[in-house]
């Protein structure tokens, strides 16, 4: 039933301008046309009702899965349903072919659309769930597989919608990629280092050499890893510049992980001056061994101060211990700690710290008499 007929059954026949054209199109279908898209914008301003209406059952709900659901549906909501409306309303307006199909075809797109923004959403709802899940256990590696599982989600959602996408405008999908697969020599050269990137990513998260967290040195690069993804690691460098790794490259990379260190090595040569006494040093290195002993975080069963060698300027007392911090702050507070208990106890031996300096010794000439 056309518009010309609608207005029949209401009694209101007898317009034959809306069967006159304008551009090639009947004036009854310029009216639907320009009523469908008013309908379909009400459709979506209205949209927001329908959340708020939605949104009070499931506030009630105990479990909040069903709100964030909502919450990805809010926007793309009202775009589904207008770009739904319009291209139900589509065949039923009287067009030209050539403009039929081609908003058909822009319809279904605008629709395919919305629904690939609806669902890359849902992703970030089931990613937000897992990582509380995963909060739970006492695993590290599922922590990792979360962030790089959400990326992977959310390609396979684009790539999916785009093919679904296409499938819908009549296209064969099937033949298209058999098709593309002529050109797979090249396409397999242009993306291996992509593959081995991807299979260095595999390669990191199963033998697990670090974590996000961690103070590693790859080659050249030194700091905290910040994130693991698909192709590369990124790390944090201790000037707060961040050097991207490709997995490939850290795979095959000798990772010294510094963060997973048991015990910080602390090694040092105190000098002193050469008018210490014997006692004096052994006193003073008596008293580096009792400091050492009596921290609270230094190894007890491995630790070094020795007397060790004559310097150029000063008597050299080697100073070797392991402190065990978890992490790179509490190495520093706790290297400050012996360091000044070291001065403290020098002075407390008499012995002076020196520092480079030379002596000069002038002999009287013996004047030979004539």
């Amino acid at each position: 039933m056309n518009f010309n007929e609608i207005l029949g059954e209401l009694g209101l026949s007898g317009f034959p301008w809306l069967e006159s054209e304008t551009m090639g199109v009947q004036h009854q279908s310029w009216i639907l046309f320009f009523l469908y898209i008013f309908i379909g914008l009400a459709l979506k301003k209205s949209s927001h009702l329908l959340t708020v209406w939605a949104r009070k059952f499931t506030d009630k709900t105990k479990n909040d899965l069903d709100d964030r659901v909502l919450d990805a549906f809010e926007k793309p909501l009202g775009g589904i349903l207008s770009s739904a409306f319009w291209l139900i309303c589509a065949s039923r307006i009287t067009l030209q072919e050539d403009t039929a199909f081609f908003l058909i075809k822009g319809l279904q797109i605008l629709l395919s659309i919305h629904l690939i923004i609806a669902a890359y959403r849902l992703t970030d709802v089931a990613v937000g769930y897992l990582q509380e899940f995963t909060k739970k256990t006492e695993n590290e590696l599922d922590d990792h597989l979360v962030p790089l599982l959400s990326k992977t989600l959310k390609v396979f959602v684009i790539v999916f919608g785009v093919l679904v996408t296409i499938q819908n405008l009549g296209v064969n999908v099937m033949s298209l990629l058999a098709g593309l697969g002529l050109g797979g020599l090249a396409f397999a050269l242009a993306a291996k280092d992509t593959a081995a990137n991807l299979f260095g990513s595999i390669m990191i998260f199963v033998d697990r050499p670090f974590k996000i967290g961690d103070w590693i040195v790859v080659d050249k690069a030194e700091g905290t890893v910040e994130e693991i993804g698909l192709r590369s690691t990124r790390i944090r460098t201790f000037y707060n510049s961040q050097i991207s790794i490709p997995n490939g490259q850290t795979a095959n990379a000798t990772v010294d992980n510094m963060g997973r260190r048991q015990f910080r090595r602390v090694y040092a040569r105190v000098g002193i001056t050469y008018s210490s006494t014997t006692e004096q040093v052994e006193a003073f290195r008596s008293e580096i061994r009792k400091i050492i002993e009596e921290h609270p975080r230094t190894k007890k069963d491995a630790f070094h101060v020795y007397f060790n060698g004559f310097g150029d300027s000063s008597l050299e007392i080697m100073v070797y211990f392991f402190l065990k911090v978890p992490d790179w702050a509490t190495e520093l507070k706790d290297k400050e700690e012996v360091y000044l208990a070291i001065m403290k106890a020098a002075e407390k031996v008499g012995v002076s710290f020196a520092f480079p300096s030379q002596s000069i010794y002038f002999e009287n000439a013996l004047q030979i008499e004539k």
